[in-house]
């Protein structure tokens, strides 16, 4: 029986889980940190505290065993072809009426204009849901695409470092550093210099 030299590991469910993960983390030491009245900060530090050692475990662990990895998301166009979204074209001109209504006076037009207002704001509401739900997509299409290149760049080396305890862990702990260590130092800098 054939046995594959190299272990293959889907992108889109690396970044599932790591998703999930990341969620879970934050979520867990924020409400661990409610009784204890941490810090914002605090919990930010120890949050990326806890998921650098998970990654730091998952990148030696996948270079020492030469993990490789399959993209297996759908691909940029395929997305581009699934996500419609219909243009919708405001008058540059609108203006609100100003209307004065007097008691009794006009209590059809303050009707209609109450029912116009009312579809103007669910349309606006309409249009403002489908740019956030588009936003969202590419933001998460983008993270990912970010995410399995890093990975990619690391499990890349994963020939050399294969069944080497020492160098999967030298290379594990400078991309945990490098893809981390900028997050502590923005989270450093908000609280130092803003």
């Amino acid at each position: 029986m054939l046995k594959a030299s190299t272990t293959y590991l889907k992108g889109k469910s690396i970044s599932i889980v790591s998703f999930f993960v990341i969620i879970l983390t934050v979520l867990m030491v924020y409400f661990t940190g409610l009784p204890h009245q941490r810090s914002m900060i605090l919990n930010s530090y120890i949050s990326l505290t806890i998921i650098g050692i998970a990654l730091f475990v998952f990148l030696t662990a996948g270079l020492y065993f030469g993990v490789a990895l399959v993209d297996n998301f759908p691909s940029y166009k395929q997305l581009k072809k699934d996500i419609h979204f219909k243009g919708y074209d405001l008058p540059s001109n609108l203006t609100i009426p100003d209307v004065a209504i007097g008691a009794g006076e006009n209590v059809i037009l303050s009707i209609l204009l109450w029912i116009g207002m009312s579809i103007l704001i669910a349309i606006l509401f309409f249009i403002i849901t489908e740019i956030m739900v588009i936003s969202i997509l590419l933001l998460i299409v983008i993270l990912y695409w970010v995410f399995f290149r890093a990975l990619k760049v690391v499990f890349s080396i994963s020939a050399r470092t294969k069944k080497n305890m020492v160098i999967s862990i030298a290379y594990g702990l400078f991309y945990t550093l490098l893809y981390v260590g900028w997050i502590y130092a923005v989270v450093y800098s908000s609280t130092h210099f803003l």
